[in-house]
């Protein structure tokens, strides 16, 4: 095999060199003449990097192929400084748009570029956020037939024994709450508060819960969806809390946090509940300098009172509620019978839930380092994780940033050495996520057309690790190949377990989904805006718990104060080399992506992604798309001749010349505007904000992924509704949306056209 080795003069590359000849020159022979570059030259042994020219006296550096450089990227990555950068993040609360966010990302810009990225400032934006009022505190609270106050839930953790407190943490609450106050003497227990779940209790049990307070346990889905669904069956208020079944560990029989993963009695889950991602006063349009700011009537905000609790102090709110018993699935840990309600016990007495949340514009800081590429500076690999975290976030983020931090120290080391990327890698430490992906909704925006046209794909990590059992992928169909063929090269974290590489053991072990990689991308994290907006590639990765353990989207310290480094340390990554693991696999995709002379996405996996999405939607929609005769023949048509451009495109790049730098581009520039072709300007039917037609999320659970997502909302919309004539209307829309479908579909074929 020849291997070529790249020679530069003063660090731009002009000629390439077999290594047989480097390996036979010296620096003591005479100078050897090369036609190519018309001077004679001297040079070092091929493992030195540089040399002179004893004729010109001019400067040459030895850049090694792209395997090289990923093996001493491998080697560089340290698991310790891993560890060592979460030390310091999680050091202190750091709420988004407050002083201690800010002070981060001012730290982590010094690094960068010290570093040695190539430029690096903190972007701000001005975002509309909410806080708990620092006057008027919320909580909930008992109260008797006199208005005596019998029992008050608790608005912060007890500090534990061996746990770390700070006191600038912030109370329980729940972001974009509304504020008011809710007395009611009945009080209706909903499950985990799902659409299903409101069904099942007015259409079987005949519980209405209109104009009353409900009670809801976390899990399963996100929060703000049990909101949503609350709204949706008219509601007036809701009470959350985090139940021992799914948060403590055999129903709160294991010993908690100091000692083991699971959740306190006294665990406290903050968050959002808002729906619709990105600053609610700016909607669709960057929160710049002189933005327009839409009235607070006209946002899309909750409209009930929502605040969340302990499961010590739910259990002493279900010990008041009589009526009949709920469902045996129903029932949780907390070691009572769980009551549907809808009367409290004792006559007279009433539950008072008060909520006083403020909107408050503040700023949010993104902080943007760029590594500059040699050839194509102008294409973009977008690496990216949020800072911000309700309490330390030792999981949630904090393990993604410190991870990201030490991927950015190793490929500045790499530049050092004589690497230089072939595209440009852009580093974003994204403000304000927590309160709805502020930070990256807000640059989106910001540079739309900018990204449109030159990003390539989008790598996020948002936690690096829940629990070191499995690798959890999600991504869209370009990126798989490109992952797949990182992960083999990715040693495996715990080879005791008999893996060699990180792709055996994400492949042998049990997994979340049936596929290796899930195309179920949802809003779960940073990476929704881009390929949401934008249709840009995008990946997303962390270790979860094993499946049949622990079947939720979070985990059992989720966004409490004992969400802490000690926790991260003791119980779940000690030895860090499972962020390790994240960090191998989140670099190399990086550098593939980066340095590759044609991108390693393959348009196959493109092409079977579309049919087996067809083929789903025909299983589980076939009868009614049959009973109410509408045809999806022409998605099928538009999918098969998708699979014909694509095997034919496919053959275009086997044989393309890879000296010439022109094609080289040609090509990919068609393979990254293939899964941009899915943007649609209009959005989804109802659901403007979602652009995406092909990929996006389930209207009932923004933590689940939809294939085909209009159309699949559609019939939702369809089989709830009772009128004939809005069914007939409903099925106009679909047929519509399936033309925007097939569209999009021939769109993406139509790039593959020279």
């Amino acid at each position: 095999m020849i291997i070529t080795y790249k020679l530069s003069v003063q660090g731009v590359p002009f000629i390439s060199l077999p290594l047989d000849v480097i390996m036979n020159t010296s620096k003591d022979t005479p100078a050897g003449h090369f036609p190519e570059m018309k001077i004679y030259c001297c040079l070092i042994l091929f493992l030195a990097s540089t040399a002179d020219c004893q004729t010109c006296g001019r400067s040459f550096e030895f850049y090694q192929k792209q395997a090289d450089w990923e093996h001493i990227l491998i080697k560089e990555m340290n698991a310790s400084k891993i560890e060592s950068n979460l030390q310091y993040l999680t050091s202190q609360p750091h709420v988004g748009g407050t002083k201690a966010d800010y002070e981060q990302a001012a730290y982590l810009k010094e690094v960068w570029s010290s570093q040695g990225v190539d430029k690096v400032e903190i972007k701000e934006y001005q975002v509309l956020l909410s806080y708990p009022s620092e006057s008027k505190a919320s909580g909930v609270q008992i109260i008797d037939e006199t208005g005596r106050i019998k029992f008050t839930a608790s608005l912060f953790e007890t500090p534990v024994d061996g746990s770390f407190y700070d006191k600038s943490v912030l109370p329980a609450y729940l972001a974009y709450s509304a504020s008011g106050i809710i007395e009611e003497d009945h009080l209706i227990y909903v499950n985990y508060g799902s659409y299903d779940d409101f069904r099942y209790l007015e259409e079987h049990l005949e519980i209405s819960v209109k104009g009353r307070l409900v009670l809801a346990r976390y899990g399963k889905f996100f929060r703000g969806d049990k909101v949503l669904n609350a709204q949706r069956f008219g509601a007036v208020g809701m009470i959350l809390y985090s139940d021992p079944q799914d948060y403590a560990g055999e129903n709160g029989q294991t010993s908690p946090y100091p000692n083991s993963w699971w959740l306190p009695g006294e665990g406290l889950q903050r968050g959002t509940i808002m729906w619709h991602d990105g600053d609610p006063s700016t909607p669709m349009y960057p929160a710049i300098k002189g933005a327009c700011r839409i009235s607070q009537e006209n946002m899309d905000l909750p409209k009930i009172p929502v605040h969340p609790i302990s499961y010590n102090d739910a259990r002493k709110i279900f010990a008041q509620m009589v009526g009949p018993p709920a469902p045996t699935a129903w029932q949780g840990g907390l070691n009572i019978t769980y009551n549907l309600g809808t009367k409290l016990r004792n006559s007279g007495w009433r539950i008072r839930l008060e909520v006083n949340n403020e909107l408050k514009e503040a700023k949010t800081y993104n902080v943007i380092g760029k590594m500059v590429g040699a050839v194509e500076p102008d294409r973009y690999i977008l690496l990216g994780n949020h800072r911000d975290a309700w309490v330390y976030g030792s999981v949630d983020p904090s393990s993604a940033t410190a991870t990201m931090m030490e991927v950015v120290r190793s490929l500045c080391e790499l530049k050092k050495k004589g690497w230089q990327p072939r595209r440009t890698i852009i580093f974003g430490s994204w403000g304000s996520s927590e309160f709805g992906y502020m930070g990256t909704n807000e640059w989106i925006e910001e540079n739309y057309h900018s990204l449109q046209n030159k990003a390539v794909a989008m790598l996020n990590v948002d936690i690096s690790v829940v629990y070191p059992y499995n690798l959890f992928v999600a991504a869209t169909p370009l990126m798989k190949n490109v992952l797949i063929e990182a992960a083999k090269q990715v040693p495996a974290p715990n080879k005791s377990l008999g893996f060699e590489n990180l792709y055996s053991h994400w492949n042998l072990m049990r997994r979340f989904t049936t596929s290796l990689i899930g195309y179920g991308l949802s809003i779960v994290s940073d990476h929704s805006g881009f390929y949401q907006k934008l249709g840009i590639p995008a990946a997303y990765f962390l270790w979860m718990p094993d499946p049949k353990e622990w079947p939720h989207v979070d985990y059992p310290l989720y966004h409490s104060t004992y969400e802490t480094f000690e926790a991260m340390k003791k119980f779940l990554d000690p030895e860090f080399s499972f962020h390790l693991a994240v960090a191998h696999l989140w670099a190399l995709v990086t550098i593939k992506l980066s340095d590759s002379l044609v991108l390693p996405m393959k348009i196959a996996d493109e092409a079977d992604f579309l049919e087996e999405m067809y083929l789903e939607l025909t299983e589980e929609h076939g009868n009614f798309f049959q009973d109410n005769k509408m045809s999806t023949v022409y998605l099928k048509e538009a999918i098969k001749e998708f699979q014909q451009r694509a095997k034919h495109f496919q053959s275009k790049i086997n044989d393309v010349d890879q000296q010439q730098e022109l094609k080289l581009r040609q090509i990919n520039d068609k393979i990254i505007q293939i899964e941009k072709a899915y943007i649609y300007s209009e959005g989804l039917p109802h659901r403007k904000h979602m652009k995406n037609v092909i990929l996006g999320t389930s209207v009932l659970d923004q933590y689940s992924g939809w294939l085909l997502p209009g159309i699949r909302e559609l019939i939702f919309e369809h089989k709830r509704e009772k009128d004939q004539k809005k069914q007939a209307e409903i099925i106009e829309e679909i047929c519509t949306h399936l033309t925007v479908i097939v569209a999009a579909i021939n769109g993406a074929a139509l790039q593959l056209i020279d």
